[in-house]
């Protein structure tokens, strides 16, 4: 099994202003895949550029990127897993069937049947990675300039290829002027733009997919 070992200083100083530990956590095999990917294609980068809090003005000291947030994320499952796991109905060691996931998708050798805590480190990822800067002023320009061009409506779906699913769920996305979730359209775009032979990126589509057709 691929393992990736993650740290991060994400709180700094504590409410008291003394220093904290950083975190650790590790990503596993799909998503250690997917993670690799991201870092090639300069998302990773992008993340850490990309203020959490968009424009709301904070203090330097409070400023968070999203990639912050996102080990942060990563971090509340691991804490999850260490704490509640021998609770719940499905832990977080529980495997998902490849078959449960996408049965259409060709299964590489390294890749028989995941953890739920992969693929929530990879929707993690993926969900996170279509945000721009200051996501939701951003998604309403957007879906402002969509419902008043047809041409700029027409070649912003041509970017998503005839995959009907998907130009399903654009469409409803942009109807909806659901501003809450265009940044995932983005998060397509950058899936898109990566290597398809990847087992975790195709994986990472179909999650996005259904999160937004649910």
């Amino acid at each position: 099994m691929a393992v990736t070992p993650i740290t991060r200083d994400i709180f700094r100083r504590n409410a008291k202003g003394y220093r904290t530990r950083p975190i650790s956590l590790n990503l596993y095999t799909l998503s250690t895949e997917l993670y690799g990917e991201f870092t090639r294609m300069g998302f990773i980068d992008r993340l850490n550029n990309i203020p959490q809090l968009g424009s709301i003005a904070v203090s330097k000291s409070l400023c968070k990127s999203r990639y912050d947030y996102v080990v942060l994320q990563w971090w509340m499952h691991s804490r999850a897993h260490d704490l509640v796991n021998p609770y719940l109905e499905f832990s977080y060691a529980s495997t998902i069937r490849n078959q449960d996931v996408d049965p259409t998708l060709p299964i590489p050798a390294a890749h028989k049947n995941h953890t739920v805590m992969e693929y929530l480190q990879v929707l993690v990822m993926a969900y996170n990675v279509g945000h721009f800067y200051a996501t939701f002023v951003s998604s309403r320009a957007m879906l402002l300039k969509l419902h008043s061009s047809a041409q700029v409506r027409t070649d912003f779906l041509a970017l998503f290829g005839g995959d009907q699913a998907v130009l399903s769920v654009c469409n409803r996305v942009i109807d909806g002027n659901d501003y809450f979730h265009f940044h995932l359209l983005n998060s397509l775009l950058a899936l898109n733009a990566c290597n398809q032979a990847l087992y975790s990126v195709q994986v990472a589509r179909w999650l996005i997919l259904k999160y937004l057709e649910n």
